[in-house]
């Protein structure tokens, strides 16, 4: 298993440990590019897909979730081009 993939699994283990600078390796891994940012916010963008992630710590779990389920489209859309 490569690295990038330890560190996605990891997030879905344990998302309330995440901390905003293991979410942007993770992002910037995948191929999302910051954006930019507005005070402790960063934009994330892709393409279309777009994220907006807190950069102060802790933060909401959701912000997890939905990081991963735009990693998991994107993952399934491959699958059914290969």
């Amino acid at each position: 298993m490569a690295k990038r993939e330890k560190r996605i699994e990891a997030l879905r283990r344990n998302p309330r440990t995440v901390h905003p600078e293991e979410l942007d390796v993770v992002l910037r891994n995948v191929g999302f590019v910051v954006a930019g940012q507005k005070g402790s916010h960063r934009r994330y963008r892709r393409g279309n897909d777009a994220l907006i992630v807190p950069q102060h710590d802790p933060f909401d779990v959701a912000y997890v979730k939905q990081a991963l389920d735009l990693i998991d489209q994107d993952r399934s859309s491959i699958d059914e081009e290969g």
